[in-house]
């Protein structure tokens, strides 16, 4: 029998044990983690030097601090999309201060418009999403896309990064600005790093912004910023569909307000999901079961409420088929995903009605422009192959660069196209120079974005019709050059 000092050591040790078994399990278990903040994970997967003392960085760093609302509010909007984007750069071994490119780009809204036509969270140009497999058409914008545009972006900077050997802040100057400008930067500046090269301004203020922003995050008490509580799970969940629904509808199977579920399916760019063809929806997950239980209640056969169907009649065509129901040809083509005017009798063509959901995420009076592909950047352009066509030659014609061909429609060799196939063109509008846009912003007035932009508030009025100078929706783009 143990002694009374010995038996006294035991206990104390085996209670150690217990006790540390316990606090590991906690620490693992789902109860206890949710109710981690997700920050410290992001702060410890910053590996980017430290530049706190730059000029250029100091200079954001006041910036920032100077416009602490807009900081808080980018954080605010970020929260459902964080914990998913971060373990994405964390798969992909990539530098955790790509979670603040968001911030940079879009305030982390994923309805933001930039003058030039970049869209989403990334602010991904359409010939860049192209090249990175993501869908543009009339009834989605995979680059609004959450998780198709995370893993977009995620793996064009890889590209970057090793296009430039490794060198992380090059290949973030070439993501805000084209591989091709800082290459050439560089050559003809005879530079080998980002802090020698003369940029433009836009491009120069990228990575003192990025690591202004890492400062501040990994140091919030420094700097007095408050970080928003985000919890270290999941915020939502995919489930996979097969049948059409309406999104006002979804919103209600799955008790939520449909708000939330633009915010995290923001690439459907109609009422309705895709018409037909399996699609993914995302869905807070503490609604998840409550979505799937109440899509099983309902009698789910049908189609979302505002399509209709058309069956093609015998000497029917496209052109009196969008006649009949007061659209254009090339609506009716980008809803259906034809490539062909050629229509079988029995066919069936799908109609949209005319009086859709007004959708939060854009104002009432420009969802319809946007719809109607008028939002500003180049356009797209599908172009059958006829015979005899190179790539080359099909690229002058257009007035764009062969390898922009490639790069759009995932060309590995130029030889490879053929009669009759199509290709994806990028074409920039002939007002695309002249024309500038921008995304009225929470707090936003005429004389604050005039003063910003070097514009006339006459000609801002002028341009948008515009009654009333204080009228403006956030998300409402306005022309303003």
């Amino acid at each position: 029998m143990m002694s009374h000092p010995k038996m006294i050591l035991f206990m104390l040790l085996f209670q150690c044990l217990i006790y540390s078994g316990c606090s590991q399990y906690a620490a693992l278990s789902p109860q206890n983690n949710a109710k981690k903040n997700l920050w410290p994970a992001i702060q410890a997967s910053f590996t980017l030097t430290d530049e706190t003392y730059h000029p250029r960085v100091i200079e954001k760093i006041k910036w920032y601090q100077s416009h602490q609302s807009t900081l808080e509010r980018a954080l605010i909007r970020a929260k459902p999309y964080l914990y998913f984007i971060h373990h994405a750069i964390q798969t992909n071994h990539l530098p955790g201060e790509l979670i603040l490119v968001p911030i940079i780009e879009s305030e982390y809204s994923p309805f933001a418009y930039s003058w030039a036509g970049a869209t989403g969270l990334w602010q991904l140009m359409p010939g860049t999403g192209s090249g990175m497999h993501l869908k543009i058409n009339w009834w989605l914008d995979e680059r609004r896309d959450i998780i198709q545009s995370t893993h977009a972006a995620l793996n064009y900077t890889s590209y970057l990064k090793d296009f430039f050997d490794g060198d992380f802040l090059l290949a973030l100057a070439a993501y805000d600005s084209g591989a091709g400008r800082i290459q050439s930067a560089l050559k003809t500046q005879h530079q080998t790093d980002f802090w020698s090269l003369k940029l433009p301004r836009e491009t120069a203020d990228y990575i003192p912004k990025l690591l202004a922003l890492k400062a501040m995050i990994q140091h919030p008490e420094t700097y007095k910023i408050q970080l928003p509580f985000v919890s270290n799970q999941p915020y939502f969940k995919a489930i996979t569909m097969h049948k059409p629904i309406d999104l006002h509808q979804a919103a209600q199977l799955a008790h939520i307000s449909t708000n939330e579920m633009r915010q995290l399916n923001p690439a459907f760019r109609r009422w309705s999901t895709l018409p037909k063809g399996e699609y993914t929806l995302l869905l807070p997950i503490n609604r998840y079961d409550t979505f799937v239980h109440n899509l099983h209640l309902m009698h789910f056969g049908t189609p979302a409420k505002q399509i209709t169907r058309h069956q093609v009649k015998p000497h029917e065509n496209l052109s009196s088929i969008a006649a009949q129901h007061g659209l254009s040809v090339r609506r009716l083509s980008e809803i259906n995903q034809l490539h062909s005017a050629q229509l079988k009798p029995g066919q069936y063509i799908l109609i949209p009605r005319q009086t859709p959901h007004k959708l939060p995420g854009f104002s009432t009076d420009q969802t319809l422009k946007i719809a109607a592909d008028h939002a500003p950047g180049p356009q797209r352009y599908v172009h059958l192959i006829h015979p005899n066509e190179s790539l080359q030659s099909i690229a002058k014609s257009f007035g764009v660069n062969p390898k922009e061909l490639m790069f759009w429609n995932q060309l590995k060799k130029p030889e490879k196209i053929k009669p009759g196939n199509h290709l994806v063109i990028w074409k920039k509008s002939k007002n695309t120079t002249q024309t500038k846009f921008y995304v009225v912003r929470k707090g936003d007035n005429l004389s604050k974005i005039c003063a910003r932009l070097d514009c006339s508030i006459q000609a801002v009025r002028r341009h948008n019709n515009l009654s009333n100078i204080d009228h403006l929706k956030i998300n409402q783009v306005l022309k303003v050059r």
